[in-house]
């Protein structure tokens, strides 16, 4: 059907000119222009198209909003715009790309009065490409529903938290690195027994400090600034409360920088741990005991063997001479007797250890200073022990240097540890093997050190061999002792304000050493 409709040459090469898609429609809906835009991004071409009717071009748009908006402008000059959001593109317009997707559409209806044609005005249809603006408003969508995901989540958590730090006991900080500035919610306050909270409350939290931790905590919190974000901080340290009694606090934190400014902060809570600490003790200390009593038990197992070995001796070669006294030879007679008399004398040792032990324990042991010189006490010792090195073949070298010796100390009780330091290194050196006793001159102390060539001592046992109540596991070959000896070595170097150690020597053998102060702090005080 020809349309009654004839544009003018002028005006169509307008509508070809626009950047989006125009159809202007006759009383008869038939096609009057299908501008080169519509040409481009469909299967229509405008040379075909024209003269056609729009119903029969379109048949599936009949009832439809767009078909109803149509009727309506061509009868009352009723305007009509049709967004893309309840009406899906409505046209089979396609984006030239290699997808060819389908054109998301808003369209535009009004009115078109021609001079050519007064009495038969047209409807004319804009068609505007808003599909980058729908994947604008998709994608804004998007993202307000993921933040609103997001808020919910937030909420959520932060409930959690909230509920977390309730049942914890938790209170929250946040310290300004950069101004020196502490804020506390209330509950970090009042686990810190802080009454007025201010806007800068590291005054007040200051104060709360034990005095022992005061310049710890501070520099810790101050130094944090060297600190890259994110860094973790956790320490603890102990407050007084009002009632002068100590409460142990950790802070726990974490280091975050301000993107404004630069300025670093570091959040975190504040926990009382004091139960804590208190379970922890009792914990060390019934650990502590437990070990104790086994070592305890292990001791008097052992000291019960170390007392029946002599009295064994004793008892078995007192009956032999008795039974033999008038058929054996007074050699023989006399070998009874060595050995009774080395048996007694063991005997003797060990209750000796024993009895120091629990003085020493019970605070009774006396301890007599005076001046002596320690090359006379090490020389007097060797000589005591002169027919046992003898007969072990052990050569013992002595360096000592050319400066006095002499110190205040109980001679009698440095001997004790002389002599005790020298029977070890003679158990443990093979014959023909040397120990050597060495002097040196500190400032203020005065160091002794006992070098054997033996079998040293385990790693695992360095630190434990003076203990109480601990024994080499040497022993267990025979060639270990009570396990008394060094541990009253210990307690009379320490009563003499001294330090007793070991070491392993480098290619073989261990040293024992012990230092002592030229004077003792009594005689100090004294002048």
């Amino acid at each position: 059907m020809s349309s009654q409709v004839s544009l003018p040459a002028d005006l169509i090469t307008l509508i070809n000119s626009f950047n989006f898609g125009v159809i202007i429609l006759d009383q008869q809906r038939t096609i009057v222009c299908w501008n080169a835009w519509m040409a481009k991004h469909s299967e229509f071409q405008s040379e075909y198209i024209e003269d056609m009717a729009f119903d029969e071009l379109f048949p599936e748009l009949r009832n439809q909003r767009l078909h109803q908006a149509i009727i309506a402008n061509l009868e009352s000059g009723l305007p009509a715009k049709i967004s893309n959001i309840l009406n899906k593109s409505p046209f089979p317009l396609y984006a030239q790309n290699k997808t060819k997707t389908r054109i998301q559409q808003e369209l535009s209806i009004t009115r078109l009065n021609l001079e050519s044609c007064k009495e038969h005005p047209c409807c004319m249809i804009n068609i505007n490409d808003v599909s980058a603006a729908r994947l604008r408003e998709n994608a804004l969508e998007n993202q307000v529903k993921e933040r609103k995901k997001a808020e919910q989540y937030l909420l959520k958590r932060t409930h959690q938290l909230q509920s977390a730090l309730y049942v914890s006991k938790a209170g929250i900080f946040c310290f300004n690195i950069n101004k020196n500035q502490l804020f506390l919610d209330d509950k970090a306050a009042q686990i810190i027994h802080i009454t007025e909270i201010t806007e800068n409350a590291l005054e007040a939290f200051t104060e709360t400090l034990h005095p022992e931790d005061k310049i710890r905590v501070i520099g810790f919190l101050q130094n944090a600034i060297y600190q890259n974000a994110s860094y973790s901080l956790d320490f603890e340290y102990r407050i007084i409360s009002p009632d002068d009694e100590i409460q142990w606090i950790a802070m726990k934190g974490v280091i975050d920088l301000n993107s404004l400014d630069g300025s670093k902060f570091i959040n975190g809570v504040i926990v009382d741990i004091s139960q804590h600490k208190a379970h922890q003790d009792l914990l060390r200390e019934k650990q502590a005991a437990e070990i104790a009593n086994r070592a305890k038990s292990a001791f008097l197992a052992n000291m019960s063997h170390e007392l029946r070995t002599p009295l064994h001796g004793i008892l078995s070669f007192s009956k032999l001479g008795k039974n033999r006294a008038e058929t054996a030879a007074p050699k023989k007679l006399a070998s009874y007797f060595e050995r009774i008399n080395q048996s007694g004398q063991r005997l003797y040792t060990l209750l000796n250890d024993l009895l120091d032990l629990s003085k020493i324990e019970a605070g009774k042991m006396e301890f007599k200073f005076a001046k002596h010189d320690l090359q006379a006490l090490i020389k007097q010792v060797i000589n005591e022990q002169h027919a046992r090195l003898d007969e072990l073949g052990i050569k013992i070298k002595l360096q000592f240097d050319e400066a006095p010796s002499i110190a205040e100390m109980d001679s009698v009780r440095i001997t004790q540890v002389l002599l005790n330091l020298l029977s070890n290194a003679m158990k443990y050196t093979e014959p023909f093997e040397n120990i050597t006793l060495r002097i040196k001159h500190h400032d203020e102390m005065l160091e002794c050190l006992v070098t054997d060539q033996g079998m040293g001592i385990p790693d695992n046992e360095v630190e434990k061999i003076f203990e109480k109540f601990q024994q080499s596991s040497l022993t267990a070959d025979g060639s270990g002792g009570s396990g008394l000896g060094l541990t009253i070595c210990k307690e009379i170097i320490e009563h003499h304000h001294g330090y007793i150690g070991a070491f392993n020597n480098k290619i073989k053998g261990a040293t024992f050493f012990f230092q002592i102060p030229y004077l003792q702090p009594e005689q100090i005080d004294e002048d």
